[in-house]
């Protein structure tokens, strides 16, 4: 160490040391303010995206930022376009419990635990691109007009089936209330 001008100079060797200690309080800080099952989950969900990455696109590294198309990628594969072979990786390697599209909300909270990640590496994170933002957004939009689909009412025939299932207690006496009640009213909530 020497002092330059008033200014503590130090020797390459220790300048590293120092970054190494500042890496690592930076490191102990982001545990610190994360919660177990949090910082459990975002583990969780960035392992899920590299596992995918590697079988999906043969990635071998793993490296910050992903691209883009990588992110858009993984989003289309996830409503619906995946190949069963990666599909069924997935499932046999203990990552998924089954085949098919998953919900809008768990791709963005896989989404969102990658951008942890970027933040935490230092790195932008590919989900703040306009492109992943408007995909999410028009798939969330799809599957909102497919939800609001109107289900079939049941016929009286159905409600007697469903009453005759009552028993006497006090727990089947209010099952049949209920039902009737809201036979009667045409099932619609109020608030």
């Amino acid at each position: 160490m020497a002092l330059i001008q008033g200014v503590i100079v130090y020797p390459m060797n220790t300048q590293k040391q120092k970054t190494k200690q500042w890496e690592a309080a930076y490191k102990q800080a982001l545990q610190a303010g994360t919660s177990t099952s949090t910082r459990r989950a975002y583990t969780r969900d960035v392992t899920y995206y590299w596992v995918w990455a590697k079988t999906r696109l043969r990635r071998r590294q793993y490296r910050y930022p992903i691209r883009v198309d990588d992110a858009m990628t993984f989003i289309l594969d996830h409503t619906g376009s995946m190949p069963k072979k990666v599909q069924m990786a997935l499932v046999e390697a203990g990552f998924r419990k089954g085949t098919g599209p998953l919900k809008v909300s768990t791709i963005k909270r896989y989404l969102a635990s990658l951008s942890v990640a970027h933040n935490e590496a230092g790195k932008p994170s590919p989900m703040l691109d306009d492109r992943v933002k408007l995909l999410l957004r028009r798939l969330r939009n799809a599957n909102a007009n497919e939800a609001a689909q109107k289900k079939q009412a049941i016929t009286s025939e159905i409600l007697k089936e469903m009453l005759a299932v009552c028993d006497k207690s006090l727990t089947g006496k209010r099952d049949k209330a209920l039902l009737m009640v809201g036979f009667a009213s045409g099932g619609r909530r109020r608030s």
